[in-house]
């Protein structure tokens, strides 16, 4: 039975072999005699003139049509030859039809190329629709029946046309930028371009001799008379001393009348460069990176073109314009896969440019470049700054140094994960004010729970501490102690605006000229560097929080700025208070896009490289710029340190005097009823600690300002290696003796 059936399927499929091959050949035979009757013989002329006759050259086709089913039959196609049929029955007339309109157009003659089948398809048509329609229909006709019979869809083919037509529109516009394009670039690199004149040492410098550069800073300090200003541009040159005048009415915080006549300020020659800080990408590579991106975005059917490229010391900005019709987030969405063809360590994709119709993306370079501190420092954007608190940040994807103005932030919150460059920026920011001013210039209070970065500047004549003496200052290490120092400063910005209503002026910048005028003081600016904050918000955090935000709505006008450091951004260290408060932020590497968001209120920071690699939000900036911070040698630290203690300058300001009647932080009336009540609590009871004192009406919230008042004065200590108070009632009993008598 199977035999019967393979046999009768076997002799079908050899007949339609037989009669397709037949169909193929008696067309094109047929074609050949009625195109060629030059060579056909009598033949092909009576058959050229029968067909021409009939349908004119649209007759030809009848020939093809056939060779194509037998072609179709001997390929064993299985297709529809009815549709096929009425297909080429509707092109072959209507193609017909345009050839005997287009004849009689032109030639006007009877008859037309059409044959006498076109002549009498046009002339009914004609009479029903016009000439006009009758072209417009026919067209339409033989276009629709040509896609059927060769199974090409319409809109496929005008998607196809309209694609080449783009694509040669955007070869045209790519060689018309191509110029501009290589123009632009060759211009940034020159910039990126060490200076020849000063070649980058191909080893680290060794540490210069301090005692030959105080000597010679000493003897060019003697030809130096002319009075320098806050705000004259850093030349690296001594600043002479002001005139001295007694003053009677010198407001807390200020700094005591010539007090550091003859100091020297630090010269950049301290800090060194190594070779690692030299450019290393080329022309070649970002041309070829730049075509590699827009190769990998079509890959993912993305359209855009490289319109400009931004060489970095680290990382490489290339602006993409993308095609009509291409939205920003496709672009955004392919950022991994981006990263993975360019074989980016990191990528960021900026959409859009600020400023700009364009949509960065940031690719890290294969070699980075390192940006030291040193040629910041002698950079023009540094020396000819003449802002009142410049800081040296690092610079842009453009290599341009990025010096900011901490009056104008005029707070700043940094952050970002261990090993990012936080602490490394806090050291250069310090260095950027100890190289430009004084210490009765600008006086720092640090304040570093950690007790692992800021101690190193233990012993400078710059230190500040309103609630120490000067002879006692140092970095402030106990959450407990730092509270007190911020209060203490709180009362110095309120003592301050009232003597800044007395003279009549509205900010530190106004009070100095005056002062300068009346031969009086001028103030200080006093910089508070907290690192690291989450230490505090753990243990004095709602007081801190509240203090703070006094701090930033009120202290800028009277030359006190904040600066505070993290490694953990998270919302209860940095609350909405605190970023209300600080509008401008620094953003180093963080674990996730939530921590980025939490500091910059946006992602993006999730993908730094670290080392340096950071995020700059100035106050008032739409979105954040991406820099690379300046690195800066803890030996480089240590050597200025040195340099600046070597001149034997100590701190000098008024400090634990209110600015009326100079009573200390113990002896005032207030903090000693405070301190009695505290000592009677502590009797009463015979214990100590924070709660029990809070718990008391008359202490309340004031409770940590009196534990710092019972150790200072001795009543409470701490043994070493233990977190158990020790109380010495013999003292206790003495003090309140004397405090009934006086009562």
């Amino acid at each position: 039975m199977n035999y019967y059936y393979q046999s009768r399927r076997k002799k079908s499929g050899n007949k339609s072999n037989i009669s397709g091959g037949l169909l193929a050949v008696t067309g094109a035979v047929v074609f050949l005699a009625a195109a060629a009757p030059a060579i056909s013989g009598r033949f092909g002329q009576a058959l050229h003139e029968a067909f021409f006759s009939f349908a004119g050259p649209a007759s030809l086709l009848l020939p093809l049509f056939l060779s194509w089913i037998g072609i179709q039959q001997l390929l064993g196609e299985k297709k529809s030859r009815l549709k096929d049929s009425v297909s080429f029955l509707i092109f072959f007339l209507s193609f017909a039809c345009l050839l005997s309109l287009f004849h009689t157009a032109k030639a006007q003659v009877a008859g037309g190329l059409g044959g006498w089948t076109g002549d009498a398809v046009s002339l009914f048509l004609i009479q029903q629709f016009g000439p006009l329609l009758v072209v417009l229909i026919s067209s339409i006709a033989v276009f629709l029946s040509g896609c059927m019979l060769l199974r090409i869809s319409p809109t496929n083919l005008f998607l196809l046309i309209k694609e080449k037509i783009s694509q040669d529109l955007a070869q045209w516009k790519e060689e018309k930028a191509k110029a501009a394009v290589e123009k632009n670039l060759k211009k940034k690199l020159e910039k990126s371009k060490p200076d020849e004149s000063k070649p980058l040492r191909q080893e680290e410098t060794p540490a210069p001799d301090l005692g030959k550069i105080i000597e010679s800073r000493l003897k060019s300090l003697a030809s130096k008379s002319e009075p320098s200003k806050m705000q004259t541009p850093r030349t690296f040159k001594p600043a002479s001393s002001q005139a001295s005048s007694p003053s009677s009415s010198e407001a807390e915080g200020q700094v005591l009348l010539n007090p550091y006549e003859g100091y020297v300020l630090p010269d950049p020659e301290l800090l060194t460069v190594t070779e690692k800080g030299a450019p290393s990408i080329s022309k070649d590579e970002l041309t070829a990176n730049g075509a590699h991106l827009e190769k990998t975005l079509e890959q993912f059917g993305v359209k855009a073109k490289v319109i400009d490229i931004h060489p970095g010391p680290v990382i490489t900005r290339y602006d993409l314009s993308p095609a009509p019709g291409v939205r920003v987030q496709q672009i955004e969405s392919l950022s991994s896969d981006i990263a993975l063809a360019m074989q980016a360590q990191s990528l960021r994709v900026l959409a859009p440019v600020p400023g700009k119709a364009a949509v960065g993306i940031e690719i890290s370079n294969p070699h980075p470049a390192m940006v030291f501190l040193k040629e910041m420092l002698l950079s023009a954007q540094y020396q000819k700054n003449t802002k009142p608190l410049p800081l040296v940040l690092g610079k842009t994807t453009e290599g341009d140094s990025c010096v900011a103005d901490l009056a104008s932030m005029p707070h700043l919150l940094i952050a970002g994960a261990t090993g990012s460059g936080k602490s490394v920026s806090i050291h250069t920011i310090i260095l950027s004010l100890l190289f430009r001013f004084r210490p009765d210039e600008v006086k720092f209070l640090l304040i570093d729970p950690k007790r692992l970065e800021l101690p190193v500047y233990s012993g400078i004549p710059h230190l500040y501490d309103p609630a120490e003496e000067p002879v006692n200052v140092k970095v402030v290490t106990q959450p407990k102690d730092a509270l007190i120092s911020i209060r203490k400063l709180i009362e110095v910005m309120d003592s301050r605006y009232q003597e800044f209503a007395r003279m009549g002026v509205r900010n530190i910048e106004g009070y100095n000229e005056k002062a300068r005028a009346q031969g009086v003081p001028h103030a200080a600016y006093l910089v508070v560097i907290i690192d690291e904050l989450a230490d505090l918000m753990i243990t004095v955090g709602k007081e801190l929080e509240e203090m703070i935000q006094r701090l930033a709505q009120m202290a800028r006008a009277v030359g006190i700025h904040l600066i505070l450091a993290t490694q953990r951004p998270s919302v209860d260290v940095i609350t909405g208070v605190i970023k209300a408060n600080l509008p401008s932020r620094i953003a180093f590497q963080v674990m996730s896009n939530t921590d980025s968001r939490v500091i910059l209120d946006s992602q993006g920071a999730e993908d730094l490289l670290g080392r340096g690699d950071m995020l700059y939000l100035a106050t008032g900036a739409p979105k954040p710029v991406r820099l690379q911070g300046a690195f800066v040698l803890e030996a480089d630290v240590a050597r200025v340190i040195a340099f600046i203690k070597g001149q034997d300058f100590k701190p000098s300001y008024l400090s634990n005097k209110s600015a009326s009647n100079g009573e200390s932080i113990v002896d005032s009336e207030e903090n000693r009823a405070l301190l009695v009540r505290a000592a009677r609590v502590v009797k009463d009871v015979e214990k100590v600690s924070g709660d029990l004192l809070r718990a008391d009406k008359e202490i309340g919230s004031k409770y940590d300002l009196a534990l710092t008042l019972l150790r200072k004065k001795g009543f409470i200590e701490k043994p070493k290696d233990t977190n158990r108070w020790k109380i010495h009632f013999e003292l206790l009993d003495e003090f309140l003796a004397d405090a009934d008598k006086q009562s």
